[in-house]
């Protein structure tokens, strides 16, 4: 079984706009940081569920789908404009979670500033199959 979230990692870092404002020690996995320890550009991949067996053939499924939540945080700073940095960043997740691996947005929350930490934050759920069958490797 492949690990999905090392497909997702492996799609954002070869992602030339996201590798351009994220450094690659601030791609994370689960691990969201405390507002107040954001000093830079953020990204954070979560599974929000287990694969679920889909696309059934003589009665056996032939993918699994995912779901996925990938949020973006920008630490707001005198030389850059942090809400742009976030759009960019999550419009560049986006097209490399459908160009590189065909999965779709789901859906998405209402990007925030929080103001006490000058921080943006956004968020998009993706959906996504991947065919292959468990199997003894």
């Amino acid at each position: 079984m492949e690990d999905m979230m090392k497909k997702i990692y492996q799609a954002l870092l070869n992602n030339e706009a996201v590798m351009a404002l994220v450094n690659r020690e601030n791609i994370r996995f689960f691990d969201y940081l405390n507002a107040d320890e954001i000093n830079g550009n953020v990204i954070v991949i979560d599974s929000l569920a287990t694969p679920l067996p889909a696309d059934f053939a003589d009665n056996d499924n032939l993918t699994y789908e995912y779901l996925y939540q990938i949020d973006v945080f920008v630490k707001q700073k005198n030389n850059i404009n942090a809400r742009v940095v976030s759009d960019k960043l999550i419009f560049s997740i986006q097209r490399a979670m459908w160009e590189q691996l065909g999965f779709g947005e789901s859906s998405s929350i209402k990007p925030e500033y929080i103001k006490d930490f000058k921080l943006y934050h956004q968020a998009k759920r993706f959906v996504g199959k991947q065919y292959y069958k468990l199997g003894v490797e």
